[in-house]
């Protein structure tokens, strides 16, 4: 009995070698398939992503950049800053320009309401010209009064043209 049991031993043994080998090149074959896809290495690699083109409303150097390369972010989030120095120099020259144009109206309007106040005193007006006179002699017509003469030093035209009151 003895050959009989160095052979069933020796199968056993053999079958065990059998199965370990096939477990540990499993096991190892597991063990490179996750090391090969957490830290991949090629020499001839191919890499694609997603690259989406991203344009501000306003044009300007940039202050500062909130994102690393290849960064997940969200619509919405903050990606970068643009240098605000140029918009302000643009604002305070437009808000001055805008107070002396301000200041420019302001001294019309004081210019405009001084010429009708002498309209309205009538400054070298006689009585009936400031009343419904005035508009024809200011068109060279003649006025019974004789107020473009005295306006103006010049003599009325005699040419039957004129409008008597």
């Amino acid at each position: 009995m003895e050959p009989n049991q160095s052979q069933d031993s020796r199968l056993k043994t053999i079958r065990t070698l059998r199965i370990a080998i096939a477990s540990t090149a499993v096991a190892l074959g597991l063990v490179v398939l996750f090391e090969t896809n957490r830290q991949p290495r090629t020499d001839d690699a191919e890499v694609l992503a997603n690259f989406i083109g991203i344009a501000p409303q306003v044009e300007g150097p940039i202050a500062r950049l909130s994102v690393r390369d290849n960064q997940f972010v969200k619509k919405g989030e903050l990606l970068f800053e643009i240098d605000d120095r140029p918009f302000r120099y643009a604002l305070e020259r437009a808000q001055s320009e805008q107070a002396a144009l301000e200041g420019q109206i302001a001294d019309d309007r004081r210019a405009i309401a001084a010429q009708q106040e002498r309209r309205v005193r009538g400054e070298g007006q006689s009585q009936e010209c400031r009343g419904g006179f005035a508009p024809l002699a200011s068109h060279g017509r003649r006025c019974n009064s004789g107020c473009r003469q005295r306006r103006t030093g010049s003599k009325p035209v005699e040419s039957g043209m004129g409008v008597r009151g």
